[in-house]
Formats: structure tokens, sequence, C-alpha cells
């Protein structure tokens, strides 16, 4: 059985794609190691940290799991001189050395729009309240707010907005996208094979709008993740949260002379006033014409905090290991890209990982709305084997469902915040077909067999009812499994894991009322945790996937050329936030979305395409 996307995208696209490819891959190449050689003769090039410094955050780039100076948060090519996303780890540590650090006078954060899910803002907010703690100021200067950026500001010392500027209390959304006519009218037909009500990722091919199930759950999570937003606001900034709902269901938006009077914002600024009123509280420097400052990045470079294996030392050389390993993204079969989790690279990682005798414990974040059931399960023998040998803690990021939570059922303990998104313990096929299509352009097909089932997964025409009772039989192990894996794990009777199953989305507050998490808590959490059950000092965290190989990028386009162009085109062009950039970064997470269909047998774990919660 081969994938929908696999076959028909290859066959019809891949000729072409390749040629174009093939033929520019020498200047691909050329560009990729300028691209190398740029990135490393502009790194470390920071001013070192004077004292009365701001420490700033610009929340623009945005958090990712994986580490700071990562490939997948590397936004540097010879085309577009950008900054990646900052790791969360990295900066939850970099947080907490500056509040001991003399020479950090403050935290300053700016930006407009922030990239991150509200779990891992929750997780970022509790670092600067602990941050306050120290006596130093936390400053918001926020020109345009976003919903999220101004949750994750409202446990500062000050927010300053501009003038002109509006805070969003609006509240949140879930949309859904559906398809249906548009495959029915360009001739490709989709049948499904499923198990579980709540199962909506199959809805937007089959569907016209969401079912009653998907909005029911979609409801209660965005009431869940609405509300940790009222209380966030209303302890930060002193206001009953009544006075906030008010305003979201009155008026939405609230402008700058009406924020200052609610006690939202504490001043309106212009920039050039932000600044000057940091200088009084740290130091004017003067080639900068601004205060006193070093950058979130540059502090984590230069006091070493990103806790990942140098490029030129073998991870082996460092003891007393705590392993944080991420899985970050679509979960694809095979050895994936950057920017998923594949399950061969995830699986041959933990594999050295369990048999390296310095590493005593290991750490997984997950951040991944699952994907292929095959590779899913390749991760997760892989961690049930270390979990033999050593302690294995899952910290659940914003969303860890379907096969973010089949890979994470080894873990002895799991971590989640209240709003991350997790469960969908369900299974489902896709079977698409392209008999509708051929007919329309004048394609005709015919087979023979030698045996009744020698077509299954043939996509020249609709497969048969007895076809799709073999994928439905398929289907119905899998989930039997799953719900078998989960009842194992979690010591509950697989009757009641089924209860909890049919494909249903928890936040993570729900989740731990259902056994389905057994704590609250962020990465930081988790962390800690497995220190306490390790009790040994001097215990050192390494984060992998580590550090960028400077031809990493090139290897992986000589691997896969075919997705070189995606990989690299959101980055190439455009001003960040331009019509343009945007386009760009809309073709790369479809193509995302195209490219990770390739489960071996077209069984997958996952959630809806677009489960996305809009802060903005």
């Amino acid at each position: 059985m081969k994938s929908f996307f696999k076959s028909f995208f290859a066959s019809y696209f891949g000729s072409c794609l390749g040629i174009v490819t093939f033929a520019g891959l020498p200047l691909l190449l050329v560009i990729l190691v300028l691209c190398s050689l740029v990135s490393e003769s502009t790194s470390g090039n920071a001013a070192p940290l004077q004292a009365r410094s701001f420490l700033v955050i610009d929340l623009s780039r945005g958090f990712s799991d994986h580490p700071t100076f990562s490939a997948y948060n590397r936004n540097d090519t010879l085309l577009a001189q950008g900054r990646g996303a900052y790791g969360l780890l990295d900066t939850l540590l970099a947080v907490a050395e500056a509040k001991k650090d003399p020479k950090i006078s403050g935290i300053f954060l700016s930006g407009t729009n922030c990239p991150a899910g509200l779990p891992t803002l929750e997780e970022l907010r509790k670092a600067l309240s602990d941050f306050r703690q120290s006596g130093k100021p936390v400053f918001a200067y926020l020109p345009s707010p976003t919903l999220g950026n101004y949750f994750l500001a409202s446990t500062a010392d000050k927010i300053w907005i501009h003038p002109l500027a509006e805070i969003p209390l609006n509240g949140l959304s879930s949309d859904g996208i559906y398809f249906k006519k548009a495959l029915e009218n360009l001739g490709i037909g989709i049948q499904i094979v499923k198990v579980g009500k709540f199962k909506a990722a199959v809805e937007p091919m089959i569907a016209d709008t969401m079912s009653d199930e998907d909005r029911r759950q979609r409801e209660a999570i965005l009431r869940t993740q609405w509300g940790c937003i009222l209380d966030g606001v209303a302890n930060g900034r002193k206001i009953a949260p009544e006075v906030l709902e008010n305003l979201s269901e009155q008026e939405g938006f609230v402008d700058a002379e009406e924020a200052l009077t609610l006690r939202l914002a504490d001043t309106t600024f212009y920039k050039d006033q932000a600044i000057e009123a940091v200088c009084a509280f740290g130091m004017h420097d003067e080639a900068l014409n601004s205060f006193r400052q070093i950058d979130l990045a540059d502090y984590i470079e230069q006091k070493s905090i990103a806790a990942i294996p140098a490029l030129n030392a073998m991870p082996e050389d460092v003891e007393n290991q705590i392993a944080v390993v991420y899985a970050e993204g679509e979960i694809v079969d095979g050895y994936g890209a950057i920017d998923n989790v594949g399950g061969e690279r995830l699986a041959e990682m933990l594999r050295d990982l369990r048999s390296n005798p310095n590493v005593l414990a290991i750490v997984l974040r997950v951040n991944s709305p699952g994907g292929s059931v095959f590779a899913s399960e390749q991760i997760r023998r892989e961690l049930e084997l270390a979990a033999r040998d050593l302690p294995v803690v899952v910290s659940m990021g914003d969303v860890a469902a379907s096969g973010g939570y089949w890979i994470s059922t080894p873990a002895q303990r799991i971590f989640a915040d209240s709003t991350t998104v997790t469960g969908s313990i369900g299974v489902f096929g896709v079977l698409p077909n392209l008999e509708a299509l051929g007919n329309k352009i004048g394609v005709s097909t015919t087979g023979i067999t030698s045996a009744p089932f020698a077509e299954l997964g043939t996509m020249r025409r609709p497969q048969t009812p007895q076809e799709l009772a073999v994928f439905q039989k398929s289907v119905d192990k899998i989930y039997e499994r799953f719900t078998l894996l989960v009842a194992q794990s979690r010591k509950l009777p697989q009757a009641r894991v089924k209860e909890l199953a049919e494909g249903r989305i928890w936040d993570g507050k729900a989740a731990k009322q259902h056994a389905l998490v057994d704590e609250i808590g962020g990465l930081a959490a988790a962390i800690n945790y497995t220190r306490k059950l390790l009790d040994v000092p001097n215990t050192q965290l390494r984060q992998y996937p580590g550090a960028v190989n400077p031809y990493q990028q090139l290897a992986d386009a000589i691997a896969a050329p075919e997705n070189a162009p995606f990989i690299f085109a959101a980055r190439a062009f455009g001003e960040k936030n331009s019509p343009t950039e945007t386009l760009s970064r809309e073709l790369k997470a479809l193509w995302k979305n195209l490219r990770a269909l390739n489960d071996p047998n077209c069984i997958y774990a996952r959630l809806p395409w677009d489960f996305t919660t809009e802060t903005r």
C-alpha cells in the first residue's frame, strides 16, 4: 500500500520538480556552502556583556522547543540574513541565570507577534515572574500587541504600548478548512477508514463543515485556553476577571487611552521614549544610541547556556547526562527533514542514547500532532527499550496528541501544561483514487490481477467494499493496539481507555483528571523531577538534536533534493511578515502537510491538519 501523496505527487509532479531541482543543484550547493560560510563568519561577534545591561528578548523571533542554535531554528541564508526562534529550554536557563547575574539590570521584552503556543507562553511567563523575585524589573514595550504577547507581557512590571496601539481581548478561535468539493472538482476521490467518532483529522477531505463532535472538543479546548489567558492577565495586572470578560464580549479591542484607564497598560510610549525609560534604569550606550543591552541569543551563547553538544565533541565525553530529546513536528516515516520527526532518525538517536553509559536519563519533549503510525511505533519501541534501564520522562509541549501521545506511552512520568492539546487516541486511513480525474482529462486505465486483493491501495479506481473491509480490519487492529498501549502504560482498564479515546482531544488539565498525564508542569518541571529522581550531583543537560552542523543543510539537500526548494523558499525571499514572506511560509506549511502523508500502510494517528488556536 502506498500513500496518496507519495504515489500521486511523486508521479505527476516529481519529474518536473526533479528536473528543476537537479538542473539547479550545482547552484544550490554553492549557495548552501556560501550560506554556511556566512553563518560561521558572523557567529560569535556580539559585544561582550557589560555591567548594567538589559537582557533583550525579541518576541517577534518566537520560541521553539529545539535549541536556539540548532538546525531547526536556523534562519540565516545568503539571500535573507535573519535570526531564528529562541529555544525554550535555553530561554528558561538564561532567564534563571540573568536573575543572579550582577551585570544584568533587568529584562526588556519587545516585538509585534510572538510565534509560540499558549503552553510555551505559560512556561515563559512563570520564568519571568520568578525573575522578578530578584528585584530586577521586567519591562515590555508592545507597539502593536497580539493576544499572545500581551498574555506573556502581563507579568511584567511595566507594559508600555504605542499611542495608536490596541490591546486585543477578542478571544480565541479555531477554524476548520474543508475541501471536499475542491477534491471532487479536481476529480480526486477520497475513501476513509477510521476508528473514533471524534477523529476529525479526516473531515477536511470528506466533509463540507465541522462535525458536532469536532465542534464540541474544540470548544472545550478554547474554554480552557481562554480561561488561562484571562486568569493570567487578571493576576498580572490586578484586574478582576469579570472586567476582562466584559471587555471581550462588548469591545474586543481596547484602544490605548482606555487601556491606561483600565490598567491594562501603564504608559503610551513611542519607541524612543521606551528606550529613554530603560536607559534610566540601566545605562545609555552611545554606540547603540540606546540602552546598554544584550540579545537573548547572544547571552545564551556567551554564557554557554545552550546545553548542546559541541560540533567536534562526542556526546559520550560528557558524563552524567540528562538527555533532553526533541520530537517537534509531524511524525513521518523514514529519516524525515529538519522540520518534522523522522521515525528512523529519532529511533536511531534514542538507540544511541540508551547505549551510552554517560546518559543517566531521557527527557522526551513532545510537541507533535502525530502522523505516521509506523514511524510512531518505531520511536515508541526504542523509548520502551530505553525505559528498561533509564528513567524516561515525557514533557508535552503545545501539542502532544495522536502519534504524539503514542510515542509518550513508555514514559514513567508524563508532564503537560494545563493548556496542552493531547489525547486524540484514534486511527484513520486515507485511500485516494484518480478515476474521476482520469476521466476528465481523457486518461483511462485497466489492470490484470492474479488474486482478488492484488489491487489493494490502487489509485486508478475506488476501493471495493471488500477491499475497504481489509483496510478497516487493519485500522481496527491498530486502534486496539493503541488503546492497549495506553491502558498498560497508564495502568487503566482498556475499556476505560476506549471511553477516553475515540479520537477525542483533551487539554492538559482534563487529561490529568482522566489519568492520561501525571503532572501539570512544563519542560523545566520535567527536568527538575528527573534530577530529583536521579539524585546525582552535577548532572549535565544535553539537548538532541544539538548544534547545527554547517554542512548539514547541504547533506539534507543531496539526500532529498526534491525537498530542497521548499525547505529554503520560505526563508529566501521577502522581509519578515511581508506578504511575500507570508505566502512562502504558507506554501511551505502546505508542502509539509503533503509530504507528511507517507506512512507505508496509509494509516495515521494525527490531529486535524488545521487544528490551531488563533491568538492574534
